[in-house]
């Protein structure tokens, strides 16, 4: 497939738009941090019928079956003609791959004010990126392969550059290595130990059209127009072909593990494999779904959970069991011409390249948890159940953040779980946080 074909889907407009999912309250915090949903004061007594409302802190959006949702605490404008289509983060700095502007760079030491701080523009149409150390390695489609030095970001200059032809989607870097997913040239290996001066030293091209790539060790994992590939890199320099299964348009792919995660278009949606005998890649789970372009690649895995752009928006899979993957977290984004193309996570936030609706930020919150008073003075405190390991911690003072577990045995009934606690004379708050 050649370039006007990559250009004829990349001018192809999305108009559909979805509902918004539910709601309930929640704290405006990341699922990794501590989420205080409710406060009570010790009444004297109370009969049956009374009402005792908990505080609750923020309303959001989120669907009943899910466990986290998601709260959009930063944005940036940039121009409603142009596409973001890849994000990586270092420091203070969110590095965004800005078609048809380049390399986009933006301070987001306040997630909440994101700010423009550098634009560097070498023509080409950017695609993927990654970061590693003073470097940012960016795919620029018809423009091949550039490196830019940003030790200083707000100054950040291109310092190198290579074209062996074909349509540089997307990079990975293993040590001084970096693999190039080159379309319609397949899969291209680079020697990046000395930046200025980039060299190929690798090349193979086992049909289809290259989009994605993931390194694990001395295996790649291609995602390609004829599904996904493994390969052995143990030598850069003859990288042989293992492995392929073929589940339709494979445009993103993370692996974990024996697991490759592999971002499908249209409804393959989200497949999971194991790549255990990277020879003969088995599929062991699969979420259907619909709608995705090769420049929409978005899947990150993190502990035990993926992150991944899929059906117009973002969701987290819980993929603990990978065979039986579970939806615990999802928004719609219809803000953008374009599904969310990219995403990538750091501390207590998501960063998304959101196509003509540029760089979003999020933060995630747990599930609803609710707190009612029993017919024996003491109270009942309860959040869905699912697989993910809540635990329940208190504090009567929040000044001092001496939050503690909940000593109280709990029970699991009808879909929620439950815990019976005392209420206190000086008050008490509540909150959920994983491990």
């Amino acid at each position: 497939m050649d370039a006007s074909w990559g250009q004829e889907r990349r001018d192809i407009r999305r108009e559909t738009q979805q509902t918004i999912y539910g709601f309930a309250w929640v704290e405006l915090l990341a699922h990794s941090a501590p989420l205080k949903q409710g406060h009570f004061k010790k009444p004297i007594s109370f009969p049956f019928n009374a009402v005792l409302l908990p505080i609750f802190l923020l309303l959001t959006t989120f669907d009943g079956s899910a466990q986290f949702t998601f709260l959009n605490v930063g944005h940036v404008v940039t121009n409603a003609t142009a596409y973001a289509n890849d994000v990586a983060l270092a420091g203070n700095y969110a590095y965004v791959s800005y078609e048809p502007y380049g390399l986009l760079i933006y301070n987001v030491s306040n997630p909440s004010k994101p700010f423009f701080v550098r634009g560097v523009n070498n023509g080409g149409s950017a695609e993927g990126l990654v970061v590693s150390g003073h470097y940012v390695y960016l795919a620029n489609y018809t423009d091949g392969l550039r490196v830019y030095d940003i030790s200083n970001p707000t100054n950040a200059v291109n310092i190198s550059h290579i074209n062996n032809g074909g349509l540089a989607w997307n990079v990975a870097l293993a040590s001084n290595v970096l693999y190039l997913a080159n379309g319609s040239d397949g899969l291209r290996v680079y020697d990046v130990s000395n930046p200025t001066n980039i060299a190929n030293i690798g090349h193979t091209n086992n049909g289809g059209t290259a989009y994605n790539i993931a390194v694990s060790g001395d295996r790649a994992f291609l995602a390609s127009s004829d599904g996904l590939r493994t390969y052995d890199i143990s030598v850069p320099t003859n990288v042989v072909n293992l492995g392929h299964t073929n589940d339709g348009i494979a445009n993103g792919v993370a692996v974990s593990g024996n697991y490759a995660f592999v971002l499908h278009e249209a409804t393959s949606g989200l497949v999971i494999y194991d790549v255990s005998d990277p020879a003969n890649p088995r599929k062991i789970g699969q979420v259907a779904g619909a709608g995705t372009y090769p420049f929409f690649h978005g899947v990150v895995v993190s502990n035990a959970f993926v992150y991944t752009t899929l059906n117009h928006g973002l969701h987290i899979f819980d993929v603990s069991d990978p065979s039986n993957p579970v939806d615990v977290g999802h928004t719609n984004v219809s803000t953008s011409i374009y599904d969310p193309s990219s995403w990538t996570l750091s501390g207590n936030y998501s960063y998304v390249a959101n196509q003509t609706d540029s760089l979003r930020i999020y933060s995630l919150a747990g599930p609803r948890l609710q707190i009612s008073p029993t017919t024996t003075n003491t109270l009942l405190v309860s959040w869905p159940s699912n697989s993910l390991p809540f635990s329940l911690l208190q504090n009567s003072n929040l000044i001092t953040g001496n939050w503690t577990p909940v000593s109280a045995p709990g029970i699991v009934t009808n879909g929620q779980n439950q815990v019976i606690v005392s209420p206190s004379d000086n008050g008490q708050f509540y909150r959920l946080r994983l491990p």
